[in-house]
C-alpha cells in the first residue's frame, strides 16, 4: 500500500504530542485493513500525530500493517467517535 491509499478517521493533532514527534523524530504509523461494503479501506489506526511530523518535515514516513479487531470501516470510525467520514492523508478527501 501507498501513502495515498490510507484514510484517518481522528481529526485532532496535539500541538504538544505533534512537537514530541518531531523532536523524536518518528515517523511510523500503523495501518489496518478495513472492509467498506466490497472495498479494502487501509485506516491509520495509530500514528496520526507520527504522519503529521512527517509532513511537516517533509520526511516519507515509515508505514507498519498491523490487525485490527474492527472488521468494517463503519465500525471504527464510530469507535473513534472523532470524524464521522474519514479523510485520506494526502489528499484530505472524505471516503463517503
Amino acid at each position: 500500500m501507498t501513502l495515498s491509499e490510507i484514510y484517518t478517521a481522528q481529526g485532532y493533532i496535539d500541538p504538544i504530542t505533534l512537537a514530541e514527534k518531531r523532536e523524536n523524530n518518528d515517523y511510523t504509523i500503523y495501518v489496518a485493513a478495513m472492509q467498506d461494503d466490497d472495498n479494502t479501506v487501509y485506516m491509520c489506526v495509530d500514528g496520526n500525530h507520527s504522519l503529521k511530523a512527517a509532513q511537516i518535515d517533509g520526511i516519507e514516513p515509515v508505514i507498519v500493517e498491523v490487525p485490527t479487531d474492527h472488521k468494517t470501516v463503519e465500525a471504527y470510525v464510530i469507535a473513534m467517535n472523532d470524524l464521522d467520514n474519514p479523510v485520506n492523508v494526502v489528499t484530505g478527501k472524505c471516503l463517503w
